[in-house]
Order: C-alpha cells, then sequence, then structure tokens
C-alpha cells in the first residue's frame, strides 16, 4: 500500500513540474526497462548453439480449447 502511494505521490509532483519533466522521466523510465532486451538481443548471436543437446518430452494431455486458452492468457 505504501508503494503504491509513494508512486502516486511522486507522479502527481512529475505532473505538477511540467510537461518537459515528465517527458523526459518517462523518457528514462522506458530506457531502464528496455535495457534488459536489449543486453540479451546483443548477446544472442554468441550463444547459437546453446540449446543443440535441449530436449523435452511430448507429454499427454487432456488439455482442451478452454484449457489452452487459459493457459495462454
Amino acid at each position: 500500500m505504501l508503494v503504491g502511494l509513494a508512486l502516486v505521490v511522486t507522479c502527481v509532483i512529475l505532473n505538477i513540474a511540467g510537461v518537459k519533466v515528465v517527458s523526459t522521466t518517462s523518457l528514462w523510465a522506458v530506457l531502464c526497462a528496455v535495457d534488459a532486451v536489449i543486453v540479451i538481443v546483443a548477446l544472442a548471436p554468441f550463444k547459437l548453439g546453446a540449446l543443440v543437446g535441449a530436449v523435452t518430452k511430448p507429454t499427454t494431455s487432456t488439455v482442451d480449447l478452454i484449457g489452452g486458452l487459459l493457459i495462454a492468457m
């Protein structure tokens, strides 16, 4: 509850500060969130043979269409 309240108060303060502050903060937040994806994409070509030996056994599942949709959601 306190974390949510702190987030709301922070957003209110940013909105009061103005559009420029909100846009700059949003840009930095997105860049921080996307950093992990950028690192994974950059390192992926070096791991091409990492899953060569990975094998999974087929399962006998009784999940129907509704169960599959629930799993997908």
